[in-house]
């Protein structure tokens, strides 16, 4: 890979730390939320609960995940850290980024239109509403393009072993139940960033009370998007395998 490339790598990955992180550091407990909501005791979207629960969105990890993978790649490529580089450069490690990027982007992209109203951060002129809008589209369409360039470019080094989708499925397991567990105990109110967390929320859609088939509900949803990313992972990981050309 060209210096220069490596480099681009390195500043790509600098952004989307900075974009995440400036992001968390910039939460303010939004006390009117609870004054218009004063009897509140569970809520799925926004953070309205804590700096710390941004990392229960998909989005962040996604993008924290691609960045020290692309700050990593440019840094061995410089200095030839042949190890490091072998194994940023598995057909595995590469997909596993870049799927998850894929399911940032698409999902992002359709809440923002599904809701009617689509902004994408941008709330009138103000400071605030421009900066939110220029975050969002460089975290959700720019870097993406970054990382699609990568998958698409840059040549496997190593086939991964199936070890890799036991890894992920940990990843995903440990994702779900982190995310579960701090959304109902470690907050002022339960709080989740997404339905699929939440039984009682995804009965609603099917105006369920029970229980049961709400529990039902909540484990068959969750187990058909895990086969759905396992899949998917499986179909770009075989492409990764035989393309590649920088």
């Amino acid at each position: 890979m060209k210096k220069k490339y490596s480099i681009l790598l390195i500043i790509a990955g600098i952004i989307g730390l900075w974009l995440t992180f400036s992001h968390i550091f910039h939460f303010r407990f939004p006390d009117y939320f609870y004054v218009a909501n004063p009897d509140i005791k569970k809520y799925i979207g926004i953070n309205v609960v804590s700096m710390f629960a941004d990392f229960s969105f998909f989005t962040y990890h996604t993008i924290i995940i691609f960045s020290i993978w692309s700050i990593l790649l440019g840094v061995s490529e410089l200095i030839h850290l042949n190890k490091i580089n072998l194994f940023l450069r598995s057909d595995g490690i590469m997909t596993f980024v870049f799927l998850n990027y894929l399911v940032t982007t698409i999902l992002y992209t359709a809440f923002e239109f599904l809701s009617g109203n689509p902004t994408f951060g941008y709330y009138g002129p103000t400071n605030l509403s421009i900066h939110n809008l220029g975050t969002n589209i460089i975290a959700h369409y720019i870097l993406f393009i970054v990382c699609l360039l990568c998958f698409i470019l840059i040549k496997s080094k190593r086939k991964s072993s199936n070890i890799i989708y036991v890894f992920i499925s940990i990843y995903l397991v440990l994702y779900f139940s982190t995310v579960k567990l701090s959304g109902m105990y470690s907050y002022n109110i339960e709080w989740y960033p997404y339905i699929i967390f939440d039984a009682e929320s995804l009965g609603n859609l099917i105006n369920s009370t029970s229980k049961y088939i709400n529990l039902i509900l909540l484990i068959f949803v969750n187990c058909l998007i895990y086969c759905i990313y396992i899949f998917s992972f499986m179909m770009l990981k075989k492409y990764k395998a035989k393309r590649g050309n920088l």
